[in-house]
């Protein structure tokens, strides 16, 4: 009986071998690829690019400075929207932006910036309340009081 046994379970087993066993390969080619290519066209800029833009972007910074020193202010506006276009984001160059519109005459614009600067981070409130760049701006003068 345990000679049945065995050779029926032997017989089972061989019989689900097949099963388990690995698949045999393709005679043919896949219509499509089975896989996605290893390499994608990149969106992202790479780290040189980044490292430039940023050099770029604190040497723009520098320079509107400079001329904002020199009370060149509708060359330093120039120098900050160009840097700007770079990062439209930076916090310190739509600041310094609301300080150009203000000196130029441009309270309503200068507030917009001012907004917009805090909206992006720019949060030196200090430095805010006590910049005469920002004079001609009606609410600054009035939280001064």
């Amino acid at each position: 009986m345990a000679k049945t046994v065995f050779s029926l379970l032997a017989s089972l087993l061989l019989a689900a071998l097949p099963a388990f066993a690995a698949p045999s390969p393709a005679t043919r080619p896949a219509a499509q690829p089975t896989t996605k290519p290893t390499t994608a066209p990149s969106t992202q800029p790479s780290a040189a690019e980044e490292q430039a833009k940023l050099i770029k972007l604190r040497s723009l910074t520098l320079k509107s400075m400079d001329l904002c020193k020199a009370k060149k202010y509708a060359e330093a506006e120039d120098v900050i929207a160009e840097a700007l276009a770079i990062d439209p984001n930076e916090p310190t160059n739509i600041y310094n932006m609301a300080c150009m519109k203000a000196l130029r005459g441009h309270p309503t614009e200068a507030m917009d910036y001012l907004e917009r600067s805090a909206d992006a981070g720019f949060a030196d409130f200090i430095h805010i309340s006590k910049d005469t760049d920002l004079d001609t701006c009606a609410i600054c003068r009035a939280t001064r009081q």
